[in-house]
């Protein structure tokens, strides 16, 4: 929750060795929590993976989390996945990421709205994977080798795999 993340943020303001940090489905952070990550990791130099899919990030845990990541130079692939932050918090990533060169992946899927991150990233010269949820929110069919009349849609995790390379 909130205190482990207060802890954390200190850590990694000395952390010299840890490069991941997985904390999917704690879903007690939210904002303060996101908020007490992001004092940390704006100093810290080490860490390259963080993963906070489904842990009730909100607006503000979003932007201090972007506006942290204007400075941070470590931090290659950050997973955003199931949070629950909007044009606000969108738009604070896409600001940092006009400064920060460093972050390769971003994985935003089924957080907040597609069409607008979609917009709002097509100029990114610097990500190489960007997940949002595209095709997620509706059924994919491929013809099947029966022929036309016989569709199958794919399953969700196809669905991910596909929206990873778009």
């Amino acid at each position: 929750g909130e205190e482990g993340c207060k802890a954390l943020g200190q850590l990694l303001k000395i952390n010299q060795v840890l490069t991941t940090i997985d904390l999917a489905c704690c879903e007690r952070i939210g904002d303060e929590g996101c908020t007490a990550l992001a004092k940390g990791l704006e100093v810290n130099q080490a860490l390259t993976k963080l993963d906070l899919a489904h842990c009730e990030v909100g607006e503000e845990g979003c932007k201090a989390l972007a506006v942290s990541l204007q400075r941070n130079k470590a931090l290659t692939s950050l997973t955003l996945r199931g949070n629950n932050f909007h044009d606000g918090g969108i738009d604070e990533l896409v600001k940092m990421l006009k400064l920060n060169t460093t972050l390769l992946k971003l994985d935003l899927g089924y957080s907040g709205n597609d069409k607008v991150v979609r917009e709002r990233l097509k100029e990114n010269a610097v990500l190489r994977s960007v997940t949002i949820p595209m095709v997620l929110s509706n059924p994919v069919l491929l013809e099947s080798a029966e022929g036309p009349d016989k569709m199958q849609e794919i399953p969700n995790e196809m669905k991910d795999i596909i929206v990873s390379y778009l």
